[in-house]
C-alpha cells in the first residue's frame, strides 16, 4: 500500500489548528459590547446593551459620553470609536459599576489577565441628592453643582448568578490622570463565576475613610485571558 505523506501532512497541519484554536477560544473569554458603543434608551437615562448598570436609586445609572455632547464638563473624547462610559464614587458612600453575564464562566483557581483603557476627569461636576435637596428646600430654580475631581480605584470583582456570592478579585492604584492610558491587570479566581463586575470604587489607602466625589472613564476593554 502506498502512503500519500503530503495528505497525511496536510491532514495532521490541519489538525494542529483546529485544536490550538479550540484551546485558545476555551481560554480566552470575549465580552460583548467591549467599547460601549451599543446602548439603548429607558426613560430619562441611556443604559448600555448587554451591559448591567449597578446603581442605587434614585442616583443616576454610569454615563454614556459622546453622544450627547459635552456632558457634566467631560470633554474626553472616546479612546475607541466614538462612546465610552463614565462612573462616579460619591459623597453618601455610594458609586457604579457595571456587570455582564460572561459566555463561558471564570474557574476557580485559574489566573487571568484583563485590559481596559481608563483615565479621570479633573473638570467633571454633576449635581447631587445633596444639592438638589438642598434646591428643592429653598425653592430654587437653579441646582449647584459638585467637583468630582477626586482620583479612585477600579475594582473587579466576580459572582455568580445562583448563590450571588462575591469575590474581590482586583484593586487598581488610583486613577487620576486625564489622558487615557491602557491597564492591564491580572487576577486569579478562587471561585467559579459567571458574572464579571467592573466598578469604580473609593482610593481607602490614600483617602481613609472618606466618601468623596469621584470619576473615572472606561473604555476599549480587552478579553479576560486565563494564563497558563
Amino acid at each position: 500500500m502506498r502512503v500519500d505523506f503530503k495528505y497525511l501532512i496536510t491532514i495532521t497541519i490541519t489538525l494542529c489548528f483546529c485544536i490550538s484554536k479550540q484551546a485558545l477560544s476555551q481560554d480566552t473569554i470575549y465580552l460583548q459590547n467591549p467599547s460601549f458603543e451599543a446602548y439603548h434608551y429607558n426613560g430619562f437615562y441611556q443604559r448600555l446593551d448587554i451591559w448591567r448598570d449597578l446603581v442605587v436609586v434614585p442616583n443616576s445609572p454610569p454615563t454614556i459620553h459622546g453622544s450627547e455632547g459635552i456632558m457634566y464638563k467631560v470633554t474626553h473624547e472616546a479612546s475607541d470609536k466614538k462612546h465610552f462610559v463614565g462612573m462616579v464614587t460619591r459623597y453618601d458612600s455610594t458609586w457604579e459599576g457595571i456587570t455582564q453575564l460572561l459566555d463561558t464562566p471564570l474557574k476557580k483557581d485559574f489566573t487571568y489577565s484583563f485590559e481596559i483603557d481608563l483615565c479621570t476627569s479633573l473638570e467633571m461636576k454633576s449635581a447631587t441628592r445633596r444639592t438638589t435637596d438642598e434646591a428643592n428646600i429653598s425653592k430654587s430654580s437653579s441646582i449647584v453643582l459638585e467637583d468630582f475631581h477626586h482620583g479612585a480605584i477600579i475594582r473587579l470583582q466576580g459572582s455568580h448568578s445562583r448563590n450571588g456570592a462575591n469575590e474581590v478579585l482586583y484593586k487598581s492604584i488610583r486613577i487620576e490622570h486625564e489622558d487615557w492610558r491602557r491597564y492591564s491587570f491580572e487576577f486569579t479566581s478562587q471561585g467559579d463565576y459567571d458574572i464579571f463586575i467592573i466598578e469604580v470604587f473609593y482610593d481607602m489607602e490614600r483617602a481613609g475613610l472618606q466618601f468623596l466625589n469621584a470619576n473615572i472613564l472606561l473604555d476599549n476593554c480587552g478579553p479576560i485571558i486565563q494564563q497558563h
